[in-house]
């Protein structure tokens, strides 16, 4: 996704995604066509417009600059446990399907998937146990081809998606099964996961 990104920043003439993307940054922008070449090459649609409901879900449509500089341009070592130029918030939106909320200003800002986490998870559970619900949210939304824009409010939708995800949490952690605050986790989570 990475590579991708730098591709279309790179490119020469500039490419302009403004007409996939609109309301949202030249930047971001090109975020949101390498996370859907990457993460839904055949259905690119899809995959944009999950990332447009994403961006306005977070309110990162016009990221400041010194935001948009610590997501899209890392230096040295940005952020914490930053391990190389493919790391990062890259690795995080491809990954665990949602945009890192690190504000460089020193706000108070919290991620939703934070909020959420202690609201339905508690303040005990571990880092490691949100990033796996999440991650498998996050490919069950893309092999279903779940609209996040949709499915959160539409009660059918929401619990055929949520059985898709118990059954794709079960393929991969066979051994460990879902709680109800995993599952209200997961429902809430939906409007910040791509």
């Amino acid at each position: 996704m990475l590579r991708e990104y730098e591709r279309l920043r790179d490119a020469s003439p500039a490419v302009d995604l403004t007409k996939e993307f609109p309301g949202v940054s030249t930047e971001m922008a090109r975020l949101g066509e390498a996370f859907a070449r990457t993460a839904s090459p055949a259905d690119l649609a899809f995959g944009r417009k999950n990332f447009r409901t994403l961006v306005h879900n977070l309110g990162m449509e016009n990221p400041g600059a010194g935001d948009l500089r610590q997501f899209l341009h890392p230096n040295k070592s940005p952020w914490p446990g930053y391990t190389g130029p493919t790391d990062g918030n890259f690795h995080i939106l491809f990954n665990t399907g949602t945009l890192n909320l690190d504000p460089s200003d020193g706000s108070s800002k919290m991620h939703p998937v934070k909020k959420i986490a202690r609201r339905h998870l508690g303040f005990f559970t571990t880092q490691s146990h949100v990033k796996a619900l999440t991650q498998v949210l996050s490919a069950t939304i893309r092999a279903e081809k779940a609209d996040i824009n949709v499915v959160p409010a539409d009660a059918v939708k929401r619990a055929a998606l949520l059985e898709a995800f118990k059954a794709t949490w079960k393929a991969r952690f066979p051994k460990q099964t879902l709680s109800g605050d995993d599952l209200r986790f997961a429902a809430a989570l939906l409007p910040y996961v791509i």
